[in-house]
């Protein structure tokens, strides 16, 4: 499984948005994959992705 983590410019809906993204990566990448929507990505103490929180 390929978890996708992406995050919205201000403005940007995402039922408005995450569709026309899923049409291109499906026609891109040819394993399972979901898509993760933060309102920003959960970052260590020193800027780095805390991945372990992302994926829970």
């Amino acid at each position: 499984m390929l978890y996708i983590f992406v995050t919205l410019s201000p403005g940007c809906v995402a039922e408005d948005t995450l569709p026309a993204l899923t049409k291109s990566i499906e026609t891109e990448c040819l394993c399972p994959f979901e898509i993760v929507v933060f309102s920003s990505l959960p970052l260590t103490r020193h800027g780095e992705l805390f991945a372990l929180s992302a994926v829970a």
